[in-house]
């Protein structure tokens, strides 16, 4: 799955199978020679030795993949039967992958995360490599499903077997400030920032968890720092309008939030947080 908006939609995996067994090489190319005493046949010449095979394609090369997980971010109905006729005809690893993906978005994440972590045991048994996409987008369907210590469970899995990546890490800071553990949040995200200090949704969400924790003055700087990264960042508008409004300053709050809504559809969860806010707001003045 990118910087991701990573609280509601799944990576695209990346499950390449593993190269397929070589097969062994025929005959020695020279032929052995008759001795010229007999008027023997020549010997026949070996069979020339059969190709090695080579690795499966990754699944992004795939076409019908691609075209299944584009399917599912406009008709998941569709690109959940689709899937399912790919599985008929030995889709695979792809082809359910696909349908966990449609699932989450036809609201069945809880579904999808069984699926997916079903899958990843079976690709954990034949040596997939892409087994920690499979683990990552399991958690990122069970943090849908409103069961963050899934999510949690399966991401630590994940990072056991690929430490460096700062996107899991996230993943699981978000899952881990769902279990309010914001200071073991706090650890992750700050790994995340050592390794990338230019990651803008890492500092929102470490000054969240700082907020959280009534630590206000390291929640501004990561949130002004996100700022200055990615000026136009509604989760930092949000954020900094919580600051702000918590600091006595429901003005400057106002300013922010009104900000936000200028920048993303009215529909988007940070939309609705800012009208909900802003209405708070009005109710006191009143």
């Amino acid at each position: 799955m990118s910087v991701r908006t990573r609280f509601l939609i799944l990576l695209p995996a990346l499950l390449a199978a593993w190269p397929a067994a070589a097969q062994p090489a025929g005959a020695p190319s020279r032929p052995v020679i008759a001795p010229p005493v007999r008027r023997a046949a020549p010997p026949p010449k070996p069979a020339p030795a059969k190709p090695q095979a080579k690795p499966a394609a990754p699944m992004t090369e795939n076409a019908e993949y691609q075209a299944c997980m584009e399917q599912a971010q406009k008709d998941a109905s569709g690109a959940y039967e689709s899937a399912a006729g790919w599985m008929v005809r030995g889709g695979g690893f792809a082809a359910r992958d696909c349908q966990a993906v449609a699932l989450v978005r036809l609201g069945s994440p809880g579904e999808a995360a069984q699926r997916l972590e079903a899958m990843a045991q079976e690709m954990g048994r034949s040596g997939q490599a892409e087994l920690p996409i499979v683990l990552a987008q399991a958690g990122q369907a069970w943090l849908a499903a409103g069961r963050p210590e899934r999510a949690y469970a399966v991401q630590s899995a994940a990072l056991k077997l690929t430490p460096a990546d700062i996107d899991l890490m996230v993943d699981r800071a978000i899952s881990e400030a769902s279990l309010k553990r914001y200071k073991d949040a706090i650890a992750d995200l700050t790994q995340v920032l050592k390794l990338d200090p230019k990651r803008s949704d890492a500092l929102v969400y470490r000054g969240t968890a700082y907020r959280y924790l009534d630590d206000r003055t390291h929640a501004r700087a990561d949130i002004d720092q996100a700022l200055v990264l990615d000026p136009r960042s509604a989760d930092a508008l949000l954020e900094r309008g919580n600051l702000k409004r918590l600091a006595g300053d429901g003005a400057a709050a106002r300013t922010d939030w009104l900000a936000l809504l200028r920048l993303v559809d009215q529909d988007a969860p940070q939309a609705r947080a800012a009208r909900a806010n802003i209405e708070k707001l009005d109710l006191k003045t009143r």
